[in-house]
């Protein structure tokens, strides 16, 4: 059985920490109706200004993939009047596979970047505000598409929001016990 729209706007809301009434406040709705939207109430679904006023206040753009995935209208149409959009593909391996990609680009931006920041004044180079916001893009869009990859694996029911904390925990505790990434209230000064 496939993951319904509801259960993917329910996942990525409680993945954001939002209760339904805070959601509900941001869309002009009711709790009742953030409620209904949920649990696929109107059985037709929420129109699409709606869903995108969804997807903006939840900033996970999985949920309009998975409402043009859904409706039969949007699924014969969209794909003739936009082809490009054919190459849109939610799946885990696919966007795993974009993460790598994102990463190898992150990290030439850091390496680039670093060897601008090694200068003495690395703000005196004539193209330092273009390269510098080119190369940050780069290394927020890994940022971007971890979360893509989160909402997705929470949305496809591989993972819940307790076990994504559970790996982010894990990890910090590796981190710190390596001397790295070590809150500042705790640290000693004597961490490499």
């Amino acid at each position: 059985m496939s993951v319904t729209l509801g259960a993917v706007i329910a996942d990525v809301r409680k993945s954001r920490g939002m209760k339904q009434e805070e959601l509900a406040r941001i869309l002009g709705l009711s709790a009742p109706a953030v409620s209904g939207i949920e649990n696929n109430s109107p059985k037709n679904g929420p129109n699409p200004q709606l869903i995108i006023k969804i997807a903006d206040a939840l900033e996970c753009e999985t949920i309009l993939y998975k409402y043009i995935e859904d409706n039969p209208v949007y699924k014969a149409i969209i794909p003739k009047v936009f082809p490009d959009l054919n190459n849109i593909r939610t799946e885990p391996a696919v966007i795993f596979n974009k993460v790598a990609r994102e990463a190898d680009e992150a990290r030439l931006a850091a390496l680039e970047l670093g060897e601008m920041f090694s200068n003495a004044d690395p703000r005196r180079a004539p193209d330092f505000d273009s390269r510098f916001k080119f190369n940050m893009q780069q290394i927020i869009d890994i940022k971007r598409c971890v979360e893509i990859l989160e909402t997705q694996l929470i949305a496809s029911h591989i993972i819940n929001q307790s076990g994504l904390r559970q790996i982010y925990a894990e990890q910090q505790a590796k981190c710190e016990a390596n001397g790295h990434h070590i809150p500042e209230q705790q640290r000693t000064g004597t961490e490499g």
